[in-house]
């Protein structure tokens, strides 16, 4: 984990400011998840602006990189050994709060769509004044 962020300004970025969400590639099986844009603009409050690498990045401040790693490690930790983590890795990460309500909110819309799909529809026929 490096402690640069790409600079954010249209002329570094033709990207900058045209989606609500980023993605971002993680661990070895290089799975896509998705950030929403608040979260990333708090990471983006913690750099240093008198600082930067070859006009395209800018380091974070000591302190909060190290904030971010150390979460990060707890939750390799909790991944790699559940058994032994006593304590949740994200009790006291608030990086990571805001990407384990991002997760939730999707995984709701998820369950929510894959119900609607999979329900039956209720038909009610009248027979006799009653509906059976």
């Amino acid at each position: 984990m490096l402690n640069l962020l790409p600079k954010r300004n249209p002329a570094s970025s033709l990207l900058y400011g045209k989606t609500g969400l980023q993605r971002i590639r993680v661990g070895k099986e290089r799975k896509v998840v998705e950030i929403d844009r608040k979260t990333i603009d708090e990471m983006y409050k913690h750099i240093r602006d008198d600082v930067e690498l070859h006009n395209d990045f800018v380091p974070m401040k000591h302190q909060n990189y190290m904030e971010y790693k150390l979460d990060g490690y707890h939750l390799i930790e909790a991944y790699e050994n559940p058994d032994k983590c006593h304590k949740s890795p994200l009790v006291g990460a608030r990086f990571f709060d805001k990407l384990r309500d991002t997760y939730a909110g999707k995984l709701q819309q998820t369950h929510a769509k894959v119900l609607k799909e999979v329900a039956t529809p209720f038909f009610s026929y009248p027979v006799r004044g009653k509906n059976v």
